[in-house]
């Protein structure tokens, strides 16, 4: 699910949906001894950080689908080709970027430690997987197909922001948001007239007297 930004801050750019891509059955193994899921890392190089976000999905058949958002830089779904698993080795490669990394899975499936490969150069990079939120693409019982937790940066005056929204609905199923300012460190900006007409969403941030305006696109994604 895309949100084009526009908003009364002046600032243009898109919020992608985190999207845990466990599955649940009966017989599927736990999230727990999967990779599905979300993973965050920090990458330094020299004196900059870049943090990025690792999804890791796999099918039916147990093929994994691979994206990474690069959120210092604002770009999101980066595709990552994957060399299936094997063992406790995880190596994907990124094209697009002539970048590649290998890692090792720890024994609980919660920390992923290994190295980036990128331009000759050759740096540590080790992911966490991140909290299973309720607020995931179709949320188990969601009013509304906004629902969700999504990820974001916002440009304006010279300066660049991240900035996390989550948007759920409350007991009487109204769309309810906050929002997080992540380099600022402020959390929990409470959003008002939260509403969704089709694909259009919309929001008020009065801490900040900021208004939201974004369409989500066609895959909900």
């Amino acid at each position: 699910m895309v949100l084009a930004l526009s908003c009364a801050l002046t600032s243009s750019g898109d919020l992608r949906a985190q999207v845990s891509g466990s599955h649940s059955s009966a017989t599927a193994p736990s999230r727990g001894q999967t990779l599905d899921g979300i993973w965050s890392g920090t990458l330094q190089a020299a004196d900059t950080a870049l943090h990025f976000v690792l999804h890791l999905t796999s099918d039916d058949h147990g093929s994994f689908v691979v994206t990474l958002d690069s959120l210092d830089q604002g770009v999101y779904g980066i595709e990552a080709r994957i060399q299936e698993p094997s063992g406790s080795t995880l190596k994907f490669a990124i094209q697009s970027v002539n970048a590649s990394y290998e890692g090792e899975v720890s024994a609980d499936r919660r920390t992923i430690e290994g190295t980036w490969l990128q331009g000759g150069a050759s740096l540590p990079l080790s992911f966490h997987r991140q909290p299973h939120m309720s607020a995931s693409r179709n949320p188990q019982g969601a009013v509304a197909t906004s629902e969700g937790t999504w990820q974001g940066a916002l440009e304006t005056n010279g300066m660049r922001y991240r900035l996390q929204l989550r948007i759920s609905h409350d007991l009487q199923g109204k769309l309810a948001a906050s929002m997080d300012s992540i380099d600022q460190g402020i959390n929990g900006f409470r959003a008002t007239q939260v509403t969704q007409s089709q694909s259009a969403v919309h929001l008020d941030l009065p801490a900040v007297r900021g208004v939201y305006d974004g369409n989500l696109n066609g895959a909900n994604n």
